[in-house]
């Protein structure tokens, strides 16, 4: 199996920590958070790796090189200017299997990606989001499903909400096929730019018409926004 992780985030509220080095590679307990997210996806059997880096992206490839230290196999992406959540898919699209998993690099992730992935090969889904409960559902995007957990609406954090929703947040790390990033690619030529919300552009948009899922888990993703 393989996973994309979106790494090249400048962490500008965390600069008081990050200072010389890219976000993903804040130290928790002397070891970058990276290097736990990538020692997760191979506990899972998960080894193959692309790497999209951007902002110190130098400092991520001199610590991981091609993998074979930590037990897996690394490639990079550079981007050389931002390309938003999204954008770099479109990129390296022929180095993509079917199906994979995208993380985003700023998470403190424990999960079990192999029940993760059968829950979305058991539904056709076209994408798959990774939903949790989390302590501030009031300033989060609230993800909106029918009883079989397909996505059938989101409520933005800032829309003004007239009804009660579970508290179903998106985590940021998803399972994808390949055939989702065609849809990238179609909103790029309409906007006559490369660089792609995932969400705004992508997720939403489809909703209506795509088997879009979202896998209920209590299980541990934190996101490591700011330095407490």
């Amino acid at each position: 199996m393989q996973a994309v992780i979106m790494a090249g985030g400048k962490g500008t509220r965390l600069a008081t920590v990050t200072k010389n080095i890219p976000k993903p590679m804040v130290p928790i307990e002397g070891k970058p958070l990276l290097e736990y997210q990538i020692e997760n996806l191979k506990e899972n059997g998960v080894t193959n790796i692309i790497l999209v880096v951007g902002h110190l992206g130098n400092v991520i490839q001199e610590h991981f090189g091609d993998g074979s230290a930590f037990g897996v196999s690394i490639s990079y992406f550079l981007e050389e200017s931002p390309l938003g959540t999204a954008g770099a898919l479109a990129k390296i699209k022929d180095r993509l299997e079917e199906t994979f998993f995208l993380v985003f690099g700023d998470l403190f992730i424990n999960i079990n990606y192999d029940r993760f992935l059968t829950f979305h090969r058991d539904t056709g889904a076209l994408m798959t989001l990774f939903a949790h409960p989390n302590s501030h559902p009031y300033d989060s995007d609230i993800i909106i499903t029918d009883d079989e957990s397909r996505v059938t609406g989101w409520s933005y954090k800032k829309d003004v909400r007239t009804e009660d929703y579970r508290n179903l947040v998106n985590a940021g790390l998803y399972v994808m096929q390949r055939s989702a990033v065609d849809e990238i690619e179609n909103v790029q030529a309409k906007k006559g730019e490369d660089k792609v919300d995932l969400e705004k552009e992508l997720i939403i948009p489809l909703i209506p018409t795509c088997p879009i899922y979202a896998y209920h888990s209590t299980e541990y993703v934190k996101d490591i926004g700011t330095p407490e």
